[in-house]
């Protein structure tokens, strides 16, 4: 695939990926209050620690979600058809047992919900069955992985962010049929399930692109050698991503545990979330472009196409980070009013904190995906554990005094300590690239525009006398805007990675 086609693709998936984002984010942002308002706190807070508890089983893959579109991006750019067929079967085939597993897992924790979480029986029953339900949905959620896997290393990017769209709007649709219809909790969870599986079907029909048998590729068959291969990398992996992602999921489990709110303050967390997950899912979308085309970059060997998605990358993703989070910080108290009403403001500083850490946590995804793709992961797994060591100890610690802040100070501790790690030791001395360029020149000047834009917009607007919320937010944003933009054209402008783009996308080719 040459370079013009390659980056047309990057585009329509960046396109697609951030609006997929941004719908599936507008449809939380409308349905949660929605949900908590019609079953109340409570019913909500159960909602949310099934959702957390089935983002922490995930870990059950071990890496191989990575792994596997790492191998397939590879083996696509080698054109080694027999490989990824030998994959794709042995995915099946493990992916069936990872999702059974599951299912078992579930229907345990439903079994002893009442005492884990010191449910009374009637919160006990509902939790129960919303159990059962992730318990039969998990075999086809998990073997749909393996579809989605084989659609990135195609870099299907804006077919599979289409799929999404479709599922946030069935998702969206849930809440009100669940609402019109006065359905029990157990029931619109089980709609939102069903939501959630629909793409599975689709994305097996575009499996007809790689143009291979769809039919060969979905037969469960473990090809021992192949799986070998792509379990030790995936391994290495997960010995670093365990204790990230543990970090990051096992939060509202343990503010339900230990703080002084009770399952309720899960609610709360739940809506703090919300509005990082927006940020985490923007992110996300480039990040899942970068690990197959870092791959594939390594795969040819193509150094030129490693310093672009290093550098580069960092600078591009920097600034719409910083477009998004600073936008979103300097209108917090805005939006979680007009989101769940001005109760609620007392959050607005833990998720500015929290955007703040994200920032600093995801402007390094152009590494992460080097990282990935180079396999070079066993040096990172102590900093991760120390990481996380520290993010469960501070959310104990501080769980019945902060509540939800307790969880943003410890993942705040979190990112410090692997960023620092990162940046230290494993960059420089493992990578062999330049930390300091990284920093000071693809990220610290992107980030200071933000801010500056953000500091300078909330002054210039505090000037004007708007009695309208609204207006004075619509004011707010447009200085901000025009500030930021004014700083991007200035750092941006004429530099060879813009003249890059518009000579492919016009043909040119490199």
């Amino acid at each position: 695939m040459n370079d013009s086609v390659q980056i047309k693709n990057i585009i329509s998936g960046s396109f697609w990926g951030v609006l997929s984002k941004v719908i599936d984010s507008f449809a939380k942002f409308i349905t949660i209050p929605l949900l908590i308002s019609y079953y109340g706190k409570f019913d909500f807070g159960l909602i949310a620690l099934a959702f957390s508890l089935n983002a922490y089983l995930r870990l059950m893959d071990f890496g191989m979600n990575t792994g596997a579109v790492r191998y397939f991006s590879l083996w696509f750019a080698q054109r080694d058809y027999g490989k990824i067929l030998n994959l794709s079967q042995s995915g099946i085939f493990i992916y069936g047992i990872i999702g059974a597993v599951n299912a078992i897992s579930f229907v345990v924790i439903g079994f002893y919900s009442s005492s884990l979480f010191h449910l009374e029986n009637e919160q006990a029953h509902v939790f129960e069955l919303m159990m059962y339900i992730l318990a039969v949905s998990a075999v086809f959620s998990w073997i749909g992985y393996v579809i989605e896997q084989i659609l990135t290393a195609f870099e299907e990017f804006g077919w599979l962010s289409k799929m999404l769209i479709v599922s946030s709007i069935l998702s969206f649709v849930a809440v009100f049929v669940s609402i019109k219809l006065q359905l029990r909790l157990n029931q619109y969870f089980t709609l939102y399930v069903l939501s959630m599986l629909l793409p599975i079907p689709f994305n097996i029909v575009r499996l007809r692109k790689t143009k291979i048998p769809v039919r060969t590729l979905l037969n469960p068959k473990l090809h021992v050698n192949v799986f070998k291969e792509v379990a030790g990398y995936s391994l290495a992996v997960f010995a670093m991503g365990i204790f990230q992602v543990t970090a990051d999921t096992i939060r509202p489990i343990l503010l339900g545990s230990f703080s002084s709110g009770g399952i309720e303050v899960l609610a709360d967390f739940r809506i703090a979330q919300t509005i990082a997950l927006l940020v985490m899912a923007l992110g996300g979308v480039f990040f899942n472009m970068l690990v197959p085309l870092s791959s594939k970059a390594f795969a040819i060997n193509n150094e030129t196409r490693k310093d672009t998605i290093i550098y580069t990358g960092t600078k591009f993703i920097s600034a719409f980070l910083s477009l998004v989070i600073f936008g979103l910080i300097i209108n917090i108290n805005y939006v979680l009013t007009i989101y769940v009403g001005p109760s609620y403001s007392s959050l607005a500083h833990w998720i500015s904190i929290w955007l703040l850490t994200l920032l600093i946590s995801m402007h390094t995804l152009p590494v992460s995906s080097i990282i990935l793709s180079a396999g070079k992961t066993t040096p990172l797994v102590w900093s991760s554990a120390i990481g996380c060591v520290a993010s469960i100890a501070l959310t104990i610690w501080l769980a019945p005094i902060f509540n939800v802040g307790a969880a943003v100070i410890g993942y705040l501790a979190h990112v410090l300590i692997h960023n620092a790690f990162t940046y230290c030791y494993y960059i420089p001395l493992v990578l062999k690239l330049d930390a300091k360029r990284i920093f000071f020149r693809s990220f610290l000047p992107v980030a200071m525009i933000g801010a500056s834009a953000a500091i300078c917009s909330s002054l210039l607007s505090s000037w004007f006398e708007i009695g309208s919320d609204h207006l004075s937010m619509v004011v707010r944003s447009g200085i901000f805007l025009a500030l930021f933009f004014l700083g991007a054209v200035l750092l941006f402008m004429g530099s060879k990675e813009i003249l890059h783009i518009r000579k492919s996308l016009q043909g040119g080719g490199v």
